[in-house]
């Protein structure tokens, strides 16, 4: 009985002190678009956590965007931004560089990116390996699969190379090869928002694709591990890519991917010239995918 008491004092100890730790803070938000114009009528709704859940509020913008809120907090702030016709945007603390801590004050300069131009597209989450990857082999993402004899794929979008050497669990090599087969595809990296509920831009850019790129990873008994791979990075790649007399480009597709490889999250336009990958994702063109393989993402 003598110890139920002393749990029942300690638990009301660590309550007391979570709420008098409860800090104020005042948070004012500023919405604008792409063009740098101010939106209003934006619902920004403020969630304060605190031991017993979130506490929200939600107002709109006025009419220079602005908007502002204090409120207790014992832990952090999360803040909410939409408009319909807009995607929205999310400052939480599972967001890289958007925690919001207690005790102090905040300045959120929030763009809210256009929904423009959904559109249908091959989508999917994905492991790109296989044990035959250690020789070149092509990946067809019209389809989703290895290109024959290795799978289903016919039409080679990117080559993959995978070699892994490894010794024990901390002494390894690794390295992640992409090429291309045609002389214009290519591969560039982009930085995807944090905040933004379309992490890339609408379209893929024009140029700037490079013809190979390569991930490596290391790892030796006495020291950590060193190498590229950033799950926060995010590619366009041109693929498919036909050219005139010339040299020019007449031809392609065009694929967006988020995260880094091996694991990727990518989208396939299969209209050729097409450098619109803003998804629609109630309209994907990939049928009764898995649950671990579904896109939900714009």
């Amino acid at each position: 009985m003598k110890n139920k008491k002393i749990i029942s004092v300690g638990v009301l100890l660590s309550i007391f002190m979570m709420v008098r730790a409860c800090g104020q803070m005042t948070t004012q938000v500023s919405v604008k678009d792409e063009q740098g114009n101010s939106i209003e009528g934006a619902e920004v709704r403020f969630s304060y956590a605190r031991p017993q859940g979130y506490e929200s509020v939600s107002k709109l913008s006025n009419a220079e965007g602005l908007v502002k809120d204090t409120g207790k907090t014992n832990f952090h702030l999360n803040v909410r931004v939409e408009k319909a016709g807009y995607y929205k945007a999310t400052y939480a603390k599972s967001n890289k560089g958007t925690n919001l801590e207690k005790n102090q004050n905040h300045k959120l300069d929030v763009i809210l990116e256009k929904v423009i131009n959904p559109i249908p597209l091959h989508a999917k989450k994905t492991k790109i390996y296989s044990k035959d990857a250690t020789t070149r082999i092509g990946y067809d993402f019209e389809v989703g699969d290895w290109v024959k004899p290795y799978g289903k794929g016919k039409s080679v979008d990117v080559f993959f190379k995978i070699l892994y050497d490894k010794r024990s669990s901390v002494d390894f090599d690794y390295s992640f090869e992409v090429s291309f087969p045609n002389s214009l595809d290519g591969l560039q990296e982009f930085k995807g928002s944090d905040t933004s509920g379309l992490r890339s831009t609408h379209q893929a850019p024009k140029q700037g694709y490079l013809k190979t790129w390569k991930q490596i990873k290391q790892r030796r008994p006495n020291g950590g591990i060193t190498g590229n791979q950033d799950q926060s990075r995010n590619y366009w790649l041109r693929v498919r890519s036909k050219v005139d007399e010339e040299g020019n480009l007449i031809s392609a597709h065009y694929v967006k991917i988020y995260g880094d490889f091996p694991r990727i999250q990518y989208y396939f336009n299969p209209t050729p010239n097409d450098r619109n990958l803003e998804f629609d994702p109630q309209k994907n063109l990939f049928k009764n995918l898995p649950y671990d393989q579904k896109v939900n993402q714009p």
